[in-house]
């Protein structure tokens, strides 16, 4: 996706801006489903973690 943004716009930083624009709504999704699956389950402790 980046390349492609890079050979259809005028300059990196336009590509940038571009490259941004069509990837965040799925990147946040993927983090509010990430957030959502990680507050469903509990935490598993490390095998070395005890409380002192």
């Amino acid at each position: 996706m980046l390349a492609r943004c890079l050979r259809d716009s005028g300059g990196h930083e336009e590509a940038f801006r571009r490259f941004e624009a069509e990837r965040r709504p799925r990147v946040e999704r993927v983090v509010a489903y990430s957030r959502t699956i990680s507050k469903a389950r509990p935490r598993a402790r490390s095998p070395g973690w005890s409380a002192t």
